[in-house]
C-alpha cells in the first residue's frame, strides 16, 4: 500500500507463541503485513491443500486476517476476538485475501476483506477483543466436567408431572414438571438429518414454552437418550448430543 512501511513476518508465528498465541500449521496464513498510521494492511492465504469449500469464510483464513494486528500491536496480554458488530460477506470460497485493519477509538478493530483483485469478500464495522493471559491459555487445570452417580432407591418425586405431548394439546392446568422426551422423536438413520430433526424439535418447545403464560409456574425437563456418555465404556449418539448445548444456550439466555 502506498505510503505503508513493511512489517517482517518471518518467525512472526514464533513470536506470537511466546506470547501466547499458539496456532496449528493450517491457521498459519499471514503472507505479507504493512503499516500506515492507524491502519495495517496484511495478505493471507490458506495453506496449500486447504479447501475453502463450505463456508463463508473458511475460520482459518478470518484468523489470520487479523494476525497483523497481533503482530503489530505488540501488547502484552492475549486478546482473543469477543463481540462481532455489522458483518457483512459479500463473497464465499476465497482462499486468499487482502486484509485492511484500522483501530477504533473503543479499542475495537475494523475489517475489510478483499480477494486478490479488490472485489469485496467480508466487512466487520468493529471486532472487540478480551484479554486472555498466557497463563489462563496454557493452564494444566482440568476443564469443568458431569460426573454421574446411580441412584438408588428414589422417592417418588413431589411435583406431580405429565409429558409435554399430552400438556401441549390440553387446556388442563399444567402439572409441575412438564417431561419433553427426546427419545420419542422419529430421527432418520443418517446423523446429520438426525441433529437436524431432534435440534429443530426441541428448539420448537423451547419456544412455545416461554410464549406461553400458562407454563410460567412449571418446570421443563428435556430427557435425551444417549446424547452423552455417563460411565466407561458407553456410546454417545451424536443425533441427540446437540440437544444438550442448545439447552444450555436457552438456559444461559
Amino acid at each position: 500500500p502506498a505510503g505503508a512501511e513493511a512489517l517482517p513476518v518471518d518467525g512472526a508465528y514464533e513470536r506470537m507463541a511466546e506470547a501466547g498465541f499458539g496456532y496449528g500449521p493450517v491457521f498459519r496464513g499471514l503472507r505479507a503485513a504493512w503499516r500506515r498510521g492507524d491502519e495495517l494492511f496484511a495478505e493471507v492465504a490458506l495453506p496449500e491443500g486447504v479447501e475453502a469449500d463450505g463456508f463463508g469464510v473458511h475460520p482459518a483464513l478470518l484468523d489470520a486476517a487479523m494476525h497483523a494486528a497481533i503482530l503489530a500491536g505488540g501488547e502484552r496480554e492475549t486478546m482473543i476476538p469477543f463481540a462481532w458488530t455489522g458483518v457483512t460477506l459479500s463473497a464465499v470460497g476465497a482462499s486468499a485475501v487482502r486484509v485492511r485493519i484500522v483501530r477504533l477509538g473503543d479499542g475495537g478493530l475494523r475489517l475489510d476483506l478483499a480477494d486478490p483483485a479488490g472485489g469485496p469478500v467480508l466487512a466487520v464495522a468493529s471486532m472487540v477483543g478480551r484479554a486472555v493471559s498466557a497463563e489462563q491459555l496454557g493452564s494444566a487445570d482440568p476443564l469443568y466436567g458431569i460426573e454421574w452417580a446411580e441412584l438408588r432407591n428414589s422417592a417418588a418425586a413431589e411435583d406431580s408431572w405429565a409429558l409435554w405431548e399430552d400438556v401441549s394439546q390440553s387446556s388442563e392446568p399444567v402439572p409441575g414438571v412438564v417431561v419433553l422426551d427426546c427419545g420419542s422423536f422419529v430421527s432418520p438413520v443418517d446423523v446429520p438429518s438426525g441433529v437436524r430433526v431432534n435440534v429443530h424439535a426441541v428448539l420448537e418447545v423451547l419456544q412455545a414454552w416461554l410464549a406461553e403464560e400458562r407454563f410460567a409456574g412449571s418446570r421443563l425437563v428435556v430427557v435425551t437418550r444417549g446424547a452423552v456418555a455417563v460411565g466407561e465404556g458407553s456410546l454417545v449418539g451424536l443425533a441427540q448430543a446437540p440437544v444438550w448445548g442448545l439447552v444450555r444456550a436457552a438456559q444461559a439466555e
